[in-house]
């Protein structure tokens, strides 16, 4: 017996967003959350050429915990990060178009913040997560796919 998957729909006045317009809203929420962290490294060098190990360690668990609460908070609370707000989209639920529960937001983020979990395994993570919207027919990412979103145009 063949069973065919069925044909993804998008909710009815949902229009898909590009995956450039994702890809550049992810890099300005990169950078809101980067830039703090950056900004933190700078203050634990103290005059040394390296961070420690505890400090790089240290600084992986907090980059996981603001990726799980700003990405993770803003698409409960206003449907968007600020770089998808920037990009004019936002995400919602894959089949009702309507607001993303707080346990597909949290899933969503955690899956975001495992991929920068192991800096030195962080990009080839992400095109991972990100790259599966290449070939996605409704152009989700791993994250989206899990947590059953989807991103639109605002």
């Amino acid at each position: 017996m063949i069973v065919r998957s069925r044909t993804p729909q998008v909710p009815a006045g949902e229009v898909l967003v590009s995956t450039m317009r994702r890809a550049l809203a992810f890099g300005i929420d990169l950078g809101m959350i980067g830039l703090p962290l950056f900004l933190g490294a700078v203050t634990m060098l103290h005059g040394r050429d390296r961070l420690t190990d505890s400090a790089r360690d240290w600084l992986a668990v907090e980059a996981a915990v603001m990726t799980i609460v700003y990405h993770g908070v803003a698409i409960r609370w206003l449907g968007r990060t600020i770089g998808k707000a920037v990009m004019q989209c936002r995400v919602v639920h894959a089949d009702t178009g309507g607001e993303v529960a707080w346990s597909a937001s949290f899933i969503r983020s955690v899956i975001l913040a495992l991929t920068l979990a192991r800096p030195a395994l962080a990009v080839p993570a992400l095109l991972v997560v990100y790259g599966w919207a290449l070939f996605d027919p409704c152009q989700q990412g791993l994250h989206d796919r899990a947590a059953g979103t989807i991103v639109v145009l605002d």
